[in-house]
């Protein structure tokens, strides 16, 4: 079936993905989450959000995720750190001539880039290091390398 992101509710859709049922990592074919989409903000008009649209399958859910940009950003880097840690700590000396400045302790990682601080604690690392092992060729490997490539065009 052919789902449309409803344009009529609070959250504006600028840029939509349908179908995203179809490419919902492990949940695929059958996912709820039925679309993306990044708009404006159905709290305030004047902010930008990300949706995960779901449905029910008799109408769209209630437990529809809407998170302001920044969050999605802040989880985008959080995704991202949590595959490095796990692949090869050492990989975060990488960083020492970015823009980014980063501190790795034992169980912490700090990162800064200009007035943007974010400290990560590392709760559980081996587990996270067994599941993205697991997971990372089949569902993120092709998905971080699309991320890239539109990084690079923008810096």
């Amino acid at each position: 079936m052919n789902y449309q992101v409803p344009r009529h509710l609070s959250h504006q859709p600028l840029m939509v993905v349908e179908n995203y049922e179809l490419q919902d990592g492990h949940y695929a074919p059958s996912s709820d989450a039925k679309g993306l989409s990044l708009g404006l903000a159905q709290w305030n008009p004047k902010d930008i959000s990300v949706k995960v649209w779901r449905y029910t399958g008799n109408k769209w859910s209630r437990q529809s995720e809407e998170l302001p940009l920044h969050r999605n950003l802040d989880l985008s880097i959080l995704t991202v750190l949590s595959f490095i840690v796990s692949a090869d700590p050492s990989l975060i000396d990488k960083l020492k001539n970015a823009r980014t400045k980063i501190t790795y302790q034992l169980n912490k990682v700090i990162l800064q880039s200009g007035s943007y601080k974010i400290e990560v604690t590392l709760e559980r690392p081996s587990e996270a290091k067994k599941f993205i092992e697991e997971h990372f060729n089949q569902l993120y490997q092709d998905r971080l390398t699309m991320l890239h490539d539109l990084i690079g065009v923008l810096l």
